[in-house]
């Protein structure tokens, strides 16, 4: 009987060990993504181009800005009616690095190119754009000036 206790002890200490380790590990890879703000050139020349969009981007939807809102305020005020709910405490304006190649013939560009569009993403998850913005593989959009 005692080595069936002993056994026991020494499975059940193993399997704390190991969950404390995979917690932690995903804790510091949730951690980890920490983007960088987009140079202006980031933002489209159009101020009305802007989706609004679900922690993951899971789900996207249009809300037509009114004059003078931002994409944030403006995803805030229409989060309901898109998406059913309550807009999140934490919304945040994101951009993406295009990734279209060369056109053939020509030599590649070192000017990075940007997307069309900025991305107005749930961020209560981690309550940081640099945070939410890496989350979904894109740069903080900066502000318009």
């Amino acid at each position: 009987m005692e080595q069936r206790s002993k056994r026991r002890a020494v499975t059940v200490g193993a399997a704390v060990v190991l969950g404390t380790l995979l917690a932690g590990g995903a804790t510091a890879a949730i951690g980890g993504y920490g983007a960088p703000t987009a140079p202006s050139e980031a933002l489209p020349a159009n101020a009305d181009a802007f989706l609004c969009a679900t922690a993951g981007l899971r789900g996207m939807g249009e809300v037509p800005a009114r004059a003078g809102e931002t994409p944030v305020d403006a995803c805030r005020r229409g989060w309901e009616k898109v998406f059913g709910g309550d807009a999140p405490t934490h919304l945040y304006g994101c951009v993406k690095r295009a990734t279209a190649g060369p056109t053939p013939g020509t030599e590649p560009s070192t000017t990075p190119a940007w997307g069309a569009v900025v991305y107005v993403v749930d961020g209560d998850q981690f309550k940081d754009a640099a945070q939410t913005c890496g989350s979904v593989g894109m740069f903080v959009a900066p502000a318009r000036r």
